[in-house]
């Protein structure tokens, strides 16, 4: 074997390495041990060097078969779960050499130089049908068309018409070993830093989400104190009234005493919201419907939910919160018309959240999704996206209408028995 062809096997197996992790990311997310797990990965590299060495195909294929079956079981999961991954892994690699070796008309099981477009492509090839599953897993099994596809496909479709005509008009084969190994290594690094790009945005994502919920515990906790103070200066004021009926009733002043009883029944009792006992929707809608009050909105409530916890904590806070706040911006910037209907309903596991509000800004859409109108361009759709994917963790509903005045969301979830429970 000579040095070309030793390196070309060297980036071919190092990028096989990279596709079988990408493979098994898809089905897993932790490793039981991640120094027993990069073991795994470096006997699967040094037994597909040795495999190569030998140049016995269905060795090579057991040899595979064994090394991608140790890499699955070093990961959490059912076995049945580490079986699929192993044979999808298995099966991509050998269909596609099998297929692309088929169309450049000749064999994958012969020798490398003969066949080293089909090789290449091959291989850019299986990384690309993984990146596609990779990508409609995580949007769970939503296929849906935006601008990260676009990359997706550019790049290793790119590469490869690039290869091909490099390996077919360049004669040098230290030049040819050097652009494959480029190539390989470009795909690789590309998409790592896509995924990076991803977690960071997703961390962002989460550290807003905690600085909504920071808000909404600490106005939960100011809107607790009012309402004993508020109760405090209640019974104080009761006390003086019943006291002062008192004397109106020894001295037989009935007129009076039904004066001062037709003014305690009235006073008041409009500019009081009817909550529902229950403790976390009470604490969020109290802060956010005094702050929709505080903009001079008119507010309908219709509220049907028990007492009790009946959802995870943090999942209604982020939901209510962030709706609500929507709602609070859109009313905020209205001169006149303010209107907001909150209707939250719970019944047979089924959580049923509508909130309706007018609004006067044009709704802007921008790769399908709805851009806010705040000034801090960080905070667009954080507040739906954050919504829709409490949404999707319970496999509910999300439904955003609008017309020329109202702005409508609404939101089903079919609540498991457990899901008021919260986590250790």
């Amino acid at each position: 074997m000579t040095t070309e062809e030793l390196v070309l096997y060297f980036a071919i197996n190092a990028f096989d390495t990279e596709i079988i992790r990408r493979t098994m990311k898809i089905f897993f997310d932790t490793p039981r041990s991640k120094g027993l797990c990069v073991a795994a990965y470096i006997f699967n590299f040094i037994a597909a060097i040795f495999s190569h060495l030998i140049d016995k195909v269905f060795v090579g294929i057991i040899i595979n078969a064994i090394t991608i079956g140790f890499i699955a079981a070093q990961y959490n999961g059912l076995i049945k779960r580490k079986l699929i991954s192993a044979a999808l892994t298995l099966s991509l690699m050998y269909l596609c050499e099998l297929g692309v070796g088929l169309i450049f008309d000749g064999s994958m099981f012969g020798s490398v130089s003969l066949n080293l477009k089909a090789l290449v492509v091959s291989k850019l090839l299986n990384f690309f049908i993984v990146l596609i599953i990779s990508r409609i897993w995580k949007g769970k099994n939503k296929f849906s068309f935006s601008a990260d596809w676009s990359a997706i496909a550019l790049i290793p479709i790119s590469t490869a018409v690039l290869e091909i005509a490099v390996i077919s008009s360049v004669q040098s084969a230290a030049i040819i070993i050097l652009s494959v190994v480029i190539v390989l290594f470009l795909n690789a690094i590309v998409f790592y830093l896509f995924d990076k790009l991803a977690e960071n945005y997703a961390r962002k994502i989460a550290l807003a989400r905690a600085e909504q919920e920071k808000e909404i515990y600490y106005n939960q906790c100011v809107a607790v104190m009012k309402s004993q103070d508020s109760l405090r200066q209640f019974r104080h004021d009761m006390n003086n009234q019943l006291q002062t009926m008192s004397v109106l009733l020894d001295n037989g002043n009935t007129a009076e005493l039904r004066e001062q009883i037709g003014n305690l029944i009235s006073g008041g009792a409009d500019n009081i919201f009817r909550f529902t006992g229950n403790i976390v929707v009470d604490g969020i809608l109290s802060c956010k419907l005094a702050k929709l009050e505080e903009c001079g909105a008119k507010i309908e409530t219709e509220l049907e939910i028990p007492e009790q916890t009946f959802m995870n904590t943090k999942d209604l806070t982020i939901i209510l919160g962030n709706l609500l706040d929507n709602a609070v911006d859109a009313l905020s910037l209205m001169g006149a018309d303010k209107y907001c209907f909150v209707q939250i309903k719970y019944s047979k596991s089924c959580l049923l959240i509508c909130i309706k509000n007018t609004y006067e800004n044009a709704v802007t859409h921008k790769d399908g999704k709805i851009i806010s109108g705040k000034q801090n361009p960080d905070a667009h759709g954080i507040g739906l996206t954050s919504v829709q994917s409490i949404v999707d963790k319970y496999d509910g509903h999300m439904e955003v209408s609008h017309n020329d005045k109202l702005f409508t969301v609404k939101v089903i979830l079919m609540l498991p028995m457990d899901s008021g429970k919260e986590p250790a």
